[in-house]
């Protein structure tokens, strides 16, 4: 597992912890003020439902009452035994024990009208359209703002809701309407200072969650980069291991060679067995390529190169290798096209595609090319027919260590190799921040494109 996927990994594991904890406290805060709006609406409709029921043919002289010259007219309050206090000092007097009856009346909570005082007032409104305001003194709504919301709560046609800062409720009989308004300012100023604090209370609560995630993230990544890491000293050992073996028999068999060199017979299991070695040692080779490509410490240097004329290099190149299988390099090169890059990186890239169509290149044998420029974006790509011997749908995994396509695993034909070309070609790209991609063209060539940053 190389140093980039290990990265990728543990970028999606942070990015999926993340979205879980924001949706999670997302979701939370919502069901805490979701409930708590609840809460409050069904009091504001309970108290609303309780003052429609109170009010009567005495509404006005209940709600309505004047001051004169500093004699307040006294307001009568019937007690549950029907008996009337008429004096002021009386009814202060009885102050306690009447709240402690009206607790009781209501469940253990004060009225409506003990809990609201003044925030509330009553619209009738008559067949006719006719209205009149009831609204208790102190009330700072005036008639006609009184009006005004009345005709927006009928002309919504629900039985109750909200407008401005007011819960409404509509009555309706058989003479009249009558619109129940009550402020609930104080009710839905502390819905929203709920909400204020538990949005601050959330983004502090996720801002922690995502360092601790960023740091839990190592830890849960660290023993696939050890076992990564032991994995490509393995790599890098075995292949310096190998190489002394090898080098001993392919010089073991250069001595037997030429002891044997007038039995053709026994020269040809020689021939075969050396052909063995190297195939051996390329693949040795690959092998500690790749391992030291995927080191993080193996960093390139970047430059600017001219992609048209490494393109022109690499063609002439293989040109006498395709000629030599009997395949043609055709090539649709644009002038100046520079990108970005470590030189060397870039090169062996070039190398390793067009190597790799010249050994799959079915049909005419004939491979194209390519470098083109977008905009910003600079494109080299090989196109040739090929024996479609992996789904179009996986091509991506021939960009896989030891992936070959089923039929070519034979190296007839000079299809010498082990599949690592192209993963070497990925580790390349990934380490100069350019983007490796293979797919169908429409006439059926595969297509192999390395996508850089045009200068």
């Amino acid at each position: 597992m190389s140093d980039s996927v290990i990265k990728r990994l543990r970028r999606k594991i942070v990015l999926v912890s993340i979205v879980a904890v924001f949706l999670s406290l997302l979701a939370l805060m919502l069901a805490i003020n979701y409930a708590h709006y609840l809460q409050i609406d069904a009091n504001l409709h309970n108290a609303l439902v309780e003052i429609a029921s109170e009010t009567d043919a005495n509404f006005d002289a209940d709600l309505r009452f004047q001051d004169s010259a500093n004699d307040q007219r006294l307001r009568k309050q019937v007690v549950d035994d029907g008996q009337h206090v008429a004096a002021q000092d009386g009814i202060q007097a009885l102050g306690p024990e009447l709240d402690v009856m009206k607790r009781m009346e209501h469940g253990g909570r004060r009225s409506a009208r003990a809990q609201y005082g003044s925030r509330f007032f009553c619209v009738f409104v008559t067949h006719d359209g006719d209205m009149l305001v009831k609204s208790r003194a102190d009330s700072e709504i005036t008639d006609e703002n009184a009006r005004q919301l009345a005709r927006s709560a009928l002309g919504l046609g629900t039985p109750e809701g909200y407008l401005d800062d007011y819960k409404f409720l509509v009555d309706e009989s058989d003479v009249q309407k009558r619109v129940f308004f009550l402020d609930c300012t104080t009710d839905l100023e502390a819905l929203r200072q709920l909400l204020i604090v538990a949005l601050v209370v959330g983004g502090c609560a996720f801002a922690i969650a995502s360092l601790f995630m960023l740091r839990l993230s190592g830890l849960i990544v660290r023993p696939l980069e050890e076992s990564a890491r032991k994995q490509k000293q393995f790599v890098s050992d075995a292949g310096h291991e190998l190489k002394t073996p090898l080098s001993v028999i392919a010089t073991n068999m250069d001595i037997l060679g030429e002891d044997l060199a007038d039995q053709p017979e026994e020269q040809e299991w020689i021939d075969s067995t050396n052909r063995q070695v190297d195939n051996m040692r390329q693949l040795v080779n690959d092998l500690i390529v790749l391992s030291k490509m995927e080191e993080q410490e193996n960093d390139v240097v970047f430059s600017e190169v001219s992609l048209s004329d490494t393109a022109y290099e690499c063609v002439q190149t293989f040109s006498r290798l395709a000629i030599a299988q009997g395949k043609e390099l055709v090539t649709s090169i644009d002038e100046d096209v520079c990108v970005r890059g470590d030189e060397p990186s870039i090169r062996q890239l070039m190398q390793i595609l067009v190597d790799n169509a010249i050994k799959y290149a079915m049909g005419d044998g004939t491979i194209l090319v390519e470098v083109t420029k977008s905009g910003r974006i600079a494109v080299f790509a090989t196109r040739n027919d090929w024996a479609h011997d992996v789904d179009s749908r996986e091509l991506s995994t021939l960009f896989d260590r030891f992936v070959r396509g089923e039929r070519s695993r034979d190296r007839s034909g000079g299809k010498v190799g082990y599949g690592l070309g192209l993963s070497i070609a990925r580790a390349i790209a990934e380490k100069n921040d350019f983007k490796l991609e293979v797919d169908e063209d429409d006439e059926g060539r595969i297509v192999f494109r390395a996508l850089f940053s045009a200068r």
